[in-house]
């Protein structure tokens, strides 16, 4: 935008210039022309005066005069003065009665009043011719307009180096005059840039130019709007996660009554059900939890400072914990920290714990029963990372999904799972809190790849 308007008004100052030469070229070559024109027919009257003082016969006498040398002439003066040109003819043309020097031998004109332009060879004249009827004679006075065409060069050459140079100072006054009108656009993008998804209030410039009031009423109703959408979606899911936690309690233990008294009767087995609420209880509490992130609600404890090489290993042992009695085998991962000792940094233990839990756990839902987990620290820049990596050994996703995993309850089609597809969401959600993030890619020697990246802060 900014280059179009400064290129549009660019151009309307050329054409304005060019018209403006051209206007300008045309009244002055008039005015020019009116001047010379003019001096012939001075220059007429001076002659005719003196022939008729001089009476007939006298006529060479009396103008010869004319043209003899005065002293303090400058060359370029007398060289203009060669360009006038004096002839006085009979009356029916037939004899010429005087000339001035460097002028030719015929009639530099027609015999016929008034004013001429005549082109004769590699000649060209202006001429002012006038009867003299006490002498029964024409008087021609012409010019080699020399002078008007130098006058015209000379003006078409001020107005195009004039022209170049406003055109030059034309254009810095229009990058100026540009930036300066823009820069309220500037700052709205500004303003704008700086909104999110938790700091919707309205956009506010001072001064606020009246071409973008009408813009401004508009996002702020758009912001306002989108603000109250927002608060009532993140109020329905955390209210609704809250309310379903006592239900679900209430039903587990009413199922836990019933389990024991139908096993005392051998009749009904109830661990679908335990499954099933499980699932559920699951379900609400990432809910609560993906509803906290997203409100931006700040956790009780505060960022402390910790080894998370220590968090990782117990957080890998507390999986075996967390392996049902009855299932076939047990994890087989694959721990491998660099040094095996990462910095010390910044940050929530609960947060890192519920990020490196969903990973491990949806690499066990998704892949195999082999994991490998890995930890070390990198430099981008001026600032250091911790790195984790969980990779399962499963068969990987497809390229154009991996973007899509991270979306909340997104399960690439794989309904037979248990799960909600909430997992690496919260886990993005809560290193967004850290200031970390997560890359996903299908590892070249097979299965998914995620990898942690956090920022160690002192």
């Amino acid at each position: 935008m900014r280059r179009r308007l400064w290129l549009a008004l660019l151009l309307t100052l050329v054409l304005i210039l060019f018209v403006n030469g051209l206007l300008g070229g045309w009244v002055v070559r008039h005015e020019v022309d009116k001047v010379f024109d003019a001096q012939l027919v001075n220059t007429s009257r001076v002659v005719r005066r003196l022939v008729d003082l001089a009476g007939p016969g006298s006529i060479q006498l009396a103008l010869s005069p004319l043209y003899n040398p005065i002293e303090n002439v400058p060359d370029a003066i007398r060289h203009y003065e060669k360009n006038l040109l004096i002839q006085l003819w009979d009356i029916d043309g037939s004899a010429m009665l005087f000339r001035s020097p460097h002028c030719p031998d015929f009639a530099i004109g027609p015999l016929q009043p008034g004013f001429h332009d005549v082109e004769s060879g590699s000649h060209h004249w202006r001429v002012f011719v006038t009867q003299l009827p006490g002498q029964n004679s024409w008087l021609l006075v012409g010019e080699v307009p020399e002078g008007r065409d130098t006058i015209n060069r000379n003006l078409i050459n001020i107005f195009v180096v004039s022209g170049l140079l406003v055109l030059i100072m034309g254009s810095f006054l229009i990058s100026s005059v540009v930036e300066r009108s823009l820069k309220p656009l500037w700052y709205l993008r500004q303003s704008l840039a700086s909104r999110t998804v938790h700091h919707l209030e309205p956009v506010d410039l001072k001064p606020t130019p009246r071409e973008l009031e009408p813009v401004i009423e508009g996002l702020n109703q758009m912001l306002t709007r989108l603000d109250q959408g927002m608060s009532r979606e993140r109020r329905f899911v955390a209210d609704a996660a809250h309310e379903l936690r006592t239900p679900l309690a209430v039903i587990r233990l009413a199922a836990q009554t019933a389990d024991r008294q139908a096993r005392q009767d051998g009749d009904i087995d109830f661990t679908p059900l335990f499954h099933a609420t499980d699932r559920a209880t699951r379900l609400v509490e990432q809910l609560l939890l993906l509803a906290r992130l997203e409100q931006g609600q700040e956790y009780p404890e505060k960022p402390v400072c910790l080894d998370i090489a220590e968090n990782i290993r117990r957080t890998v042992a507390d999986l075996y914990s967390r392996v049902p009695p009855d299932a076939r085998s047990y994890p087989d991962v694959d721990l491998e920290i660099e040094g095996d000792r990462l910095p010390e940094t910044l940050c929530h233990p609960t947060l890192i714990e519920i990020a490196l839990n969903n990973l491990l756990d949806n690499a066990l839902k998704y892949g195999s029963d082999e994991l490998a987990v890995k930890a070390g620290v990198e430099t981008a820049g001026f600032q250091c990372y911790i790195w984790i990596s969980v990779r399962d050994f499963g068969s990987g996703v497809q390229n154009d999904a991996l973007p899509k995993l991270t979306s909340a309850f997104f399960r690439n089609g794989q309904s037979d799972i248990t799960g909600a597809g909430l997992g690496l969401s919260i886990v993005c959600k809560t290193l967004q809190v850290m200031g970390g993030e997560l890359g996903l890619r299908n590892h070249p020697e097979g299965g998914l790849e995620a990898v942690i990246r956090l920022p160690i802060k002192p």
